[in-house]
């Protein structure tokens, strides 16, 4: 659902501003989100 929700965001980003879409990067990894939030 978050997905969806992000990806309707995008969507509306995108067509009212390129340029601003453009800068979006893509979604971290579970890889990357561990490393800044490591279990305890």
């Amino acid at each position: 659902m978050a997905k969806d929700v992000w990806d309707n965001i995008l969507k509306h980003v995108q067509t009212i501003s390129q340029p601003i879409f453009s800068t979006v990067n893509p979604p971290a990894t579970e890889e990357e989100i561990n490393l800044l939030m490591p279990l305890q």
